[in-house]
């Protein structure tokens, strides 16, 4: 006599995924239902993560951290009536917003020391949209490769470099946010795409 079948294990990577699925729906009640626990449970499991993408882009820990203060108020403000699929990669997106807001600001008062700006590890994964586990060692090179050419640019051309490729921002919204042509924009952008290619040419990428 047979028993009940026994379901299948999950792959741990599924494991994980339902994990962070079911977490991200729990916060997400919170938030909806106007608990200011959400808050404290965001900064409990996403607070690390999301201080080291504002290092990433900001001169000191104080900016990083008020940042970070301000990406939880926006998300308060904002949900409901948004109820964003990946709660990570929302706060993650309104703590980049405010960096380069007060990265402007910094470039505006000469106060950005050359450290700062390092690329965001998933710019790296945009531009090769790469996944597999076999082209690993080639992403992280070729990240390097564009952190290095990104640290080596001014303030203006970062600034534009990440709001157009990596937040997708329209020209025309660049363009008023840095009060200047949308043809000043596009011109300096394809001088950086330009710079860029060469760049990683000359690393050696086959591009």
């Amino acid at each position: 006599m047979h028993g009940n079948p026994t379901a299948p294990a999950l792959p741990a990577d599924e494991e994980r995924e339902d994990a962070e699925t079911r977490e991200n729906r729990r916060i997400m009640d919170l938030f909806w239902n106007r608990d200011e626990r959400a808050i404290a449970d965001c900064a409990a499991r996403y607070g690390a993560y999301l201080m080291t993408v504002a290092r990433n882009l900001l001169p000191s820990e104080e900016d990083a951290e008020e940042c970070v203060s301000d990406a939880y108020l926006s998300a308060w403000n904002a949900i409901p009536p948004k109820r964003p699929d990946f709660l990570r990669l929302f706060l993650a997106r309104l703590v980049r917003n405010s960096a380069l807001d007060r990265l402007r600001a910094l470039s505006a008062q000469k106060r950005i020391p050359p450290r700062m700006t390092e690329a965001l590890d998933e710019l790296g994964e945009i531009v090769t949209g790469a996944e597999n586990v076999e082209d690993a060692a080639e992403n992280e090179r070729l990240r390097c490769a564009i952190n290095d050419w990104l640290r080596a640019q001014s303030p203006e051309i970062r600034s534009l470099f990440l709001e157009r490729y990596f937040y997708g921002d329209e020209v025309k919204t660049i363009a008023r946010r840095h009060d200047c042509t949308a043809a000043k924009v596009r011109s300096a952008l394809a001088r950086a795409r330009t710079a860029l290619k060469n760049h990683l040419e000359q690393e050696g990428f086959d591009l």
